[in-house]
């Protein structure tokens, strides 16, 4: 997943893209892979610790890694490594990407430094990558460098599985964010159709566009299924129509009272007038509220489920030979 902080980083060292899901370079001579989780902010970097003197290696660059850390706002959380990957965690912080770049840069400068190996070596057996038999992967949301050999070795152990981490999760925040955008965007919509004095049946049809929109934005940003999800599409496409009407009976009689047809209240005169607005024209708003619904009615029959487009994202995929 790619969020804004991600973004800036990918700017900032000229990274590749995949499918918008996370983003990669060599850097230093060490693969590195970047994305973003709901919880954390992830980097992989491909260098591989020869297994004789492992554990004393991992003990040195741990006091190194704890240094950089300090020097880059202690925004990492935990990291773990597992067969010639480094996999850090780090804060969701808005600033994490200076620290995070900068994180990068002095461990791969130093992982170079101590002559760790990086893309000179294969993934998978360990062993040195000669040109013309190196093929670049992806396994698991990152970027790896392995032999022809072990590219086929890769493929028949990871048929039939799907990457377990990059995988963003519904939760009620996001929905909401989402409906509230679509109540606000839909309040402006209503509130022009109303003050243009338009036929009642007329205007209850934007009551469609209210339901579609906050039904549309609650599942493209993630939000989480069930009777929360009801109960919040509910009450923002209640929450858009009056608050469209409030937009819309300031507008009408403001315009009024430039022609000279009543006399000038003041903003909050003409909010006022909202509640009259709204016995006076109670069927139309009832009619849009109604409309609102049945355009989601599949939100209330599924009990609030989101329904997936998306298939699983392999575990492992081919990108190029070079």
């Amino acid at each position: 997943m790619l969020t804004t902080d991600i973004k800036q980083i990918q700017q900032e060292f000229d990274m590749a893209e995949v499918d918008k899901r996370f983003v990669y370079k060599n850097i230093n001579g060490y693969l590195v892979s970047l994305f973003a989780e709901d919880e954390r902010r992830v980097l992989i970097i491909n260098a591989l610790i020869p297994e004789e003197n492992e554990e004393e290696a991992l003990e040195k660059i741990g006091d190194k890694i704890e240094e950089i850390n300090k020097e880059n706002g202690s925004r990492l959380t935990g990291y773990v490594y597992k067969d010639g990957e480094f996999e850090f965690s780090f804060t969701t912080d808005k600033d994490v990407y200076y620290f995070m770049g900068g994180f990068i840069q002095e461990l791969t400068r130093y992982f170079k430094e101590e002559k760790i190996r990086g893309i000179t070596h294969c993934c998978y057996c360990h062993k040195p990558l000669a040109k013309g038999d190196r093929v670049l992967i992806e396994y698991n949301s990152a970027i790896k460098n392995v032999h022809h050999e072990c590219e086929d070795k890769i493929r028949e152990e990871s048929e039939g599985k799907f990457q377990d981490r990059n995988i963003p999760k519904a939760t009620k925040e996001k929905g909401r964010v989402g409906a509230i955008t679509a109540c606000i965007t839909t309040a402006l919509l209503w509130s022009v159709f109303y003050a243009l004095d338009l036929p009642f049946r007329l205007v209850s049809l934007v009551g469609l566009a209210v339901g579609f929109a906050a039904k549309k934005l609650y599942d493209l940003r993630g939000g989480y299924p069930g009777f929360y999800k009801i109960r919040t599409i509910s009450i923002t496409n209640m929450c858009s129509i009056l608050l469209g009407t409030a937009l819309g009976t300031i507008t009408k009689y403001s315009r009024m009272a430039s022609y000279g047809q009543i006399e000038k209240l003041g903003f909050f005169g003409y909010l006022a007038k909202t509640p009259g607005e709204i016995a006076a024209n109670y069927q139309t708003l009832l009619i849009a509220y109604v409309l609102s619904l049945v355009i989601c009615y599949d939100v209330f029959l599924s009990k609030g489920s989101v329904e997936v487009y998306d298939e699983p994202v392999p575990l492992f995929r081919h990108h190029r030979t070079y």
